[in-house]
């Protein structure tokens, strides 16, 4: 799999599921700048950046994730919808695979904030 460096440093500790795919990125968002009255917000746009900038740098094979993660696409498609979340077109190849893989993880992450993020 992927090592997941920028600069030598490893962006993605743990890719064996959404979750700990979500949780690294969670780990590597610097929220010393945040406002607390609206922390979740500024801190899902890190989140966005992060995955656009800085994951897609690295040596991210988007098709091998999802691929790994197709088992558990079902439940964060219905997480997403029944969350009143936006749903992402899904693509498991070519073009437009990394938009989808981001929306999802930004989904995942969304929905499962208070888990993930230590406030």
């Amino acid at each position: 799999m992927s090592e997941y460096l920028l600069y030598g440093n490893k962006i993605i500790e743990n890719d064996n599921t959404i979750k700990d795919f979500a949780k690294s990125i969670c780990n590597g968002v610097l929220t010393d700048n945040l406002n607390k009255e609206d922390f979740k917000d500024g801190f899902i746009d890190l989140v966005r950046e992060i995955l656009q900038d800085d994951v897609s740098r690295t040596d991210i094979n988007y098709e091998e994730l999802m691929y790994k993660y197709r088992s558990e696409l079902g439940d964060l498609l219905y997480e997403i919808e029944n969350h009143g979340g936006e749903m992402p077109l899904v693509k498991f190849f070519g073009e437009g695979i990394e938009n989808s893989f981001n929306s999802l993880v930004r989904e995942y992450i969304e929905i499962h904030f208070d888990e993930l993020v230590n406030v």
